[in-house]
């Protein structure tokens, strides 16, 4: 199935949308940071520059994630099948969407003003940002040369005479036998929100398992949270004030830890279409 027209249009307007509503978030973190700054007396200094310039770098690295993360839901759920110019097409949009001119990120070094003593250290970190973007860029374009190749494996394995037979199963957990060469991709009767959210919820599991900066107990308590909601979203009638409860307590939790952000964009956009809004 190629890309459809339709869906990339839709998946454009999200992620302009959900880009548009981290900008007021990314203006209230300059704000902290120079506050920061300022109460520490170093408001104009290399410190600060330097400080603005992480929380710039990070707001880049943010975007792009979120970006891809909204774009590759959009077409999974709707279909895509591999194509020779498929990995460039997802590129070029993601491109798209996070421009160079990265105006209102670079707009906000005016707050901090431009002395003539640290016009250089304001030049190099110009530099950097820019260099961010380019690293952020190249990091998910390489997701999606990973996504594009499994595509194509997927197609060779259907060409080389592997009978492949879908099953629609209605109940929780099923077994099923295939006869020889026989492939069997076992679909259960869950909606592609659904799917996407137990999708984000393994690989939140996957990080925490090997997050140091959490203590046994509470990686214990997250992943069993994890679980419990992974099952509880499966069912054929979830019960959504649990599921809520669930989703509430994970995210208060991971949001603390820094080198989960990411992961936190991730539930947060992904719980969008269930009415569940994390801070």
């Amino acid at each position: 199935m190629e890309l459809d027209s339709q869906t990339l249009g839709l998946a454009r307007q999200r992620i302009k949308l959900e880009i548009s509503n981290r900008r007021d978030a990314f203006q209230k973190e300059i704000s902290r940071t120079l506050e920061s700054m300022n109460a520490r007396g170093i408001l104009h200094s290399s410190i600060a520059i330097n400080a603005l310039a992480k929380v710039r770098a990070d707001e880049i690295k943010e975007r792009v994630t979120l970006a891809w993360t909204i774009l590759h839901r959009f077409i999974t759920n709707t279909g895509v099948s591999y194509s020779e110019n498929l990995a460039n097409k997802l590129k070029e949009i993601i491109k798209e969407c996070i421009p160079e001119d990265l105006e209102d990120i670079k707009e906000s070094r005016q707050r901090l003003g431009l002395t003539p003593t640290l016009s250089e250290i304001h030049r190099k970190s110009e530099v950097q940002l820019h260099s961010q973007r380019l690293n952020s860029l190249s990091i998910i374009c390489n997701e999606i040369d990973l996504f594009v190749q499994s595509l194509k494996a997927k197609e060779q394995d259907t060409m080389s005479g592997i009978k492949q037979v879908n099953i629609t199963n209605y109940s929780p957990v099923g077994a099923i036998q295939t006869g020889e060469n026989s492939l069997a991709n076992v679909i259960q009767n869950i909606n592609p929100e659904n799917r996407e959210i137990v999708k984000v919820l393994e690989e939140i599991k996957n990080k925490i398992i090997t997050q140091s900066l959490l203590t046994q107990t509470q990686r214990e308590e997250i992943i069993e949270i994890l679980s419990d909601s992974q099952k509880e979203i499966q069912k054929q009638k979830p019960n959504t004030s649990k599921f809520k409860s669930y989703m509430t307590t994970t995210g208060e939790t991971i949001r603390t830890v820094a080198s989960l952000k990411h992961l936190y964009d991730m539930l947060k956009t992904t719980l969008i279409p269930f009415e569940i809004n994390l801070p």
